[in-house]
């Protein structure tokens, strides 16, 4: 069969898979108890893709009715065919990559719920849920696979709020608890609740920084992509998952208008010199204009007196060529020993080149803030794993970890162990092992 249908055109490629997916039967194992039955014959839409971190997922939430191919029966055809074209085979059958949602019924109500439920409500209530969930909450520490089912249940999430949309079911994931009873006619009591929230948000599941963490430990975004979770912003709002205070921050300044931005980054680099508050740098300003005009006097005072001393020092010439220069030396002058030079008065250093050193240190200091904005908005933009992308990284990663040069320069090394070529991009390469953790590199 699978010889045949590589070998045949796609239009008989495609009636050849409606009858399969429809007919075939295929040897599997079954999930019982976290012990494997082998050899049990399962039609294709019942059985699981043979993922291992997904087959731990229903060893943990003891669902025992779920099947998956027992590769060992086939080994003979996968010699025959190849491991490849045998994958892609099975590809055709679209197999369960996910855990699916389904309705958990009887859950308590909440004392709240219960004060505020109406007549003919009973004391419990159902909830929307990927099934067994709770359960794999509960037991995920104790896995081999804890980092691998961590990101199974996240991208298992976002696959089913994607599918639920699509199918436009009346109670998707992320719905709010329910409950259904009979007052003169059928009805149905939304609950304030969110049995699957507030179990995402309670247990230790989220694999961040080596460790299984909880929502309620203080997450953030950025955690989150660091980790290499995919950031969808539905799954991240409703898990009530925030940015950082520094990057939304950043965020807030990014939606302001130039001119509020400047006065914003003028006003963060005023404050780096101590100025916390609008009266105090008037006051700084006012001090500053009155010293410069005390300055500008006191000059004026002193090069009129210079200039009226030095025109009592000097008499006037007679004119006459018989005489020299020294007969026209006042008496006075050559009867009294040189006195010491005065010394001047040091001159306070001008508040004006004060003033404009502190507005090119501020220049500087803005300028690198938009560079740094700047190299944020290149790495956010550009294809992920593109050259401008990597560039504007190791940029930013240089700016924030780089160690001075003796030329000036900022620069900073970084040593992988091996360099491989990836199979499925023959452009890429894949660097292992880096020497020393990227702050940028992983928040992208």
């Amino acid at each position: 069969i699978i010889k045949y249908s590589n070998s045949c055109d796609d239009s008989e490629h495609e009636k050849l898979f409606q009858l399969l997916r429809q007919k075939l039967h295929f040897r599997c194992k079954m999930i019982k108890s976290c012990h494997e039955d082998e050899n049990i014959l399962c039609s294709a839409t019942d059985m699981l893709y043979d993922n291992p971190t997904l087959i731990e997922y229903y060893s943990l939430a003891e669902i025992t009715n779920k099947h998956y191919l027992n590769r060992d029966f086939y080994e003979d055809a996968i010699k025959t065919v190849g491991e490849y074209k045998f994958n892609a085979f099975l590809n055709e059958f679209n197999f369960q990559s996910y855990p699916k949602t389904s309705i958990l019924k009887n859950l308590e109500l909440t004392a709240e719920e219960l004060q505020s439920r109406p007549n003919a409500c009973s004391s419990t209530k159902d909830a929307i849920v990927l099934e067994g969930i709770e359960n794999v909450l509960k037991k995920i520490s104790s896995s081999a696979y804890p980092k691998e089912l961590s990101h199974l249940i996240w991208n298992s999430l976002i696959h089913n709020i994607s599918k639920d949309f699509s199918d436009k079911k009346e109670f998707p994931i992320f719905s709010n608890d329910f409950s259904t009873y009979f007052y003169y006619k059928s009805r149905i009591q939304v609950w304030q609740t969110c049995s699957l929230v507030q179990w995402l948000r309670t247990y230790k599941w989220l694999y961040i920084k080596g460790e299984l963490t909880s929502l309620e430990n203080g997450i953030y975004k950025e955690d989150i992509i660091l980790e290499q979770y995919v950031c969808n912003e539905t799954l991240v709002s409703k898990l009530g998952i925030e940015a950082s205070p520094q990057i939304a921050e950043r965020e807030s300044i990014k939606q302001m208008s130039k001119t509020t931005q400047e006065t914003f980054n003028f006003g963060n680099i005023v404050k780096q010199y101590g100025i916390n508050t609008i009266e105090e740098l008037e006051k700084r300003l006012q001090a500053g204009s009155a010293f410069i005009q005390a300055n500008e006097e006191r000059q004026a005072k002193i090069a009129l007196r210079r200039k009226e001393g030095k025109e009592d020092i000097m008499p006037k010439r007679k004119e006459s060529e018989k005489f020299s220069n020294d007969d026209f030396i006042s008496a006075d002058i050559m009867s009294k020993p040189n006195p010491p030079k005065p010394k001047k008065d040091k001159v306070p250093m001008n508040l004006e080149l004060a003033l404009a050193g502190f507005e090119e240190k501020a220049n500087l200091q803005r300028e690198e803030i938009e560079s740094v904005i700047s190299l944020h908005e290149i790495a956010e933009n550009a294809e992920k794993y593109s050259y401008a992308w990597l560039q504007a990284l190791m940029a930013l990663e240089v700016k924030s970890n780089g160690t001075e040069t003796a030329s000036g320069k900022r620069s900073i090394n970084i040593l992988f162990e091996r360099i491989e070529a990836e199979t499925l991009h023959p452009n890429r390469i894949v660097l292992w092992r880096i020497s020393q953790y990227t702050m940028y590199a992983r928040r992208y």
